[in-house]
C-alpha cells in the first residue's frame, strides 16, 4: 500500500491504533519502540473492559437494591460489555486481513479509474465527535446535578458522596466514563470504520456505473466490462471481513436501545434530569449508529443493481450486432448474470433501506410491552 493512501486516512487509523489495533501495521520487521508501544495499548484497552465489566457489576448491585426493575433492565449494559470486548478481539485478529482489502480497493480504484479512494468529509468531525460526546455529557451532568442539588449522580459513584471540587468533578467524570467507553464510545467508532468501508465499495461501483453509461453499444471496452467481476469479488471480500464485526455492533446497538427504552418506560415519573440526559446521550447515540452502518451498505446493492440493468441491456443489444464477437458477447452474459449483492451480518441480517424501518418497528412493539408491564 503507497504513502499516500496511509496519509489520507491518517486519523482514522490512528485513532484505531490507540485501543491496539494497528491496521497499518504489516508483517514486516517493526520497531522495537512502534511494538511495544501497540501491546501496551492493548493491555490498557483489555484493562479498561476487565475494569468496566467489575465497575458494572457492582453498579448493577446497587440498583437491584434500589429497584429490582433497573437490574433487569441494565444487565443488558453488563452482557454489551462482553460483546464489545468481542468485537475488539474480531477486530484485532483480522486486522491484516482489513490491511489486505484496503489495499486491494486502493489497486481497483488506481487501476479501473485512475483514481485513489475517496476521502470522505466530516470523517474528522465524526471521529472528534464520538470520543468527545462522553466527557461533554458527564460535564453537563455534573452541570445538571450541581444546579439541581440532585443526588442521582453519586449513584455512579456507589452513594460515596463527592464534594464538587477538583477531584470530586475528575471522580464524577471517570465513573460513568467507564461504564460507557465499552458500551457505546468504542463501537460507535468501529461502526464508523465499518461505514467507511462500505462507502468505499459503494463509490467504487458507483464510478463503475457512471463510466459504464458513458460507453455507446459500437465502442464498448469489454476488458472495463470483465472487470465487473473483480469489483464483485472484493465486494464480497469486504462483506465477509466486515460481517461479524457488523453482527456484534448491531446486538450491542439493539441491546442499548432496548435498555434506554426500559430506563424510559419502567421509571417514569422517578426520574431527575440527571437521568433523562443519560438516556437521551444513550439512546442519541444508540440509533444513530445503528442506523448509520444499514444505509452505508445498502447502497452498494442499490449501485450493484444499476450495473447489473445496464450490462443486461448491453447484453441484449449485442446480441443483435453482427460486429460483436462471441467471446465478448460471453463475457458480457458472465458479468449480466452476476448474482445480486446483499451485504449481511454473519448471514442473519440483510442491510437494506428496510431494515431501519424494521428496527424502528420492533422497538415499538417492546415499548408497547413495557407499558404493559409497567402497569
Amino acid at each position: 500500500m503507497s504513502q499516500d493512501f496511509e496519509i489520507r486516512n491518517e486519523l482514522t487509523w490512528k485513532v484505531l491504533a490507540a485501543t491496539g489495533i494497528d491496521i497499518l501495521e504489516t508483517r514486516r520487521n517493526e520497531s522495537t519502540a512502534r511494538s511495544a508501544l501497540r501491546k501496551s495499548a492493548s493491555c490498557v484497552y483489555m484493562f479498561v473492559c476487565g475494569l468496566s465489566f467489575l465497575y458494572s457489576v457492582m453498579l448493577l448491585m446497587k440498583f437491584g437494591a434500589i429497584s429490582t426493575k433497573l437490574i433487569k433492565s441494565n444487565v443488558v449494559s453488563l452482557i454489551n460489555i462482553l460483546l464489545s470486548f468481542m468485537l475488539w478481539i474480531v477486530i484485532y485478529k483480522r486486522k491484516f486481513i482489513i490491511h489486505q482489502t484496503l489495499v486491494k480497493l486502493h489497486s481497483i480504484s488506481v487501476t479501473l479509474f485512475h483514481a485513489k479512494l475517496p476521502v470522505f468529509k466530516h470523517v474528522k468531525f465524526i471521529i472528534f465527535s464520538i470520543w468527545l460526546s462522553l466527557p461533554v455529557y458527564c460535564l453537563i451532568a455534573i452541570i445538571v446535578v450541581w444546579r439541581t442539588n440532585n443526588d442521582y449522580l453519586y449513584l455512579w459513584t456507589l452513594d460515596s458522596k463527592m464534594d464538587l471540587n477538583f477531584l470530586g468533578v475528575v471522580v464524577l467524570l471517570f465513573c460513568p466514563t467507564l461504564f460507557y467507553l465499552p458500551v457505546i464510545t468504542f463501537p460507535s467508532f468501529i461502526n464508523m470504520v465499518l461505514c467507511m468501508l462500505y462507502r468505499n465499495c459503494s463509490c467504487l461501483l458507483s464510478q463503475y456505473a457512471a463510466k459504464l453509461r458513458l460507453f455507446k453499444p459500437g465502442s464498448l471496452d469489454i476488458q472495463f466490462v470483465a472487470a465487473y467481476s473483480t469489483l464483485i469479488k472484493i465486494t464480497e471480500e469486504v462483506n465477509d471481513v466486515v460481517s461479524t464485526p457488523a453482527f456484534l455492533c448491531t446486538a450491542i446497538f439493539f441491546s442499548q436501545m432496548l435498555t434506554s427504552l426500559a430506563w424510559t418506560f419502567l421509571t417514569s415519573g422517578k426520574r431527575s434530569a440527571a437521568h433523562n440526559l443519560e438516556i437521551a446521550y444513550a439512546s442519541t447515540m444508540s440509533v444513530l449508529s445503528a442506523v448509520s452502518l444499514p444505509l452505508a451498505a445498502s447502497t452498494i446493492t442499490i449501485e450493484a443493481r444499476k450495473i447489473k440493468l445496464k450490462l443486461e441491456r448491453l447484453y441484449e443489444n449485442s446480441l443483435m450486432d453482427p460486429a460483436v464477437n462471441v467471446q465478448d458477447i460471453k463475457i458480457m452474459q458472465n458479468a449480466a448474470r452476476k448474482k445480486n449483492i446483499e451485504m449481511s451480518a454473519c448471514h442473519v441480517l440483510y442491510f437494506n433501506r428496510g431494515y431501519a424501518l424494521a428496527l424502528f418497528g420492533a422497538l415499538f412493539t417492546y415499548g408497547l410491552l413495557f407499558i404493559n408491564i409497567n402497569a
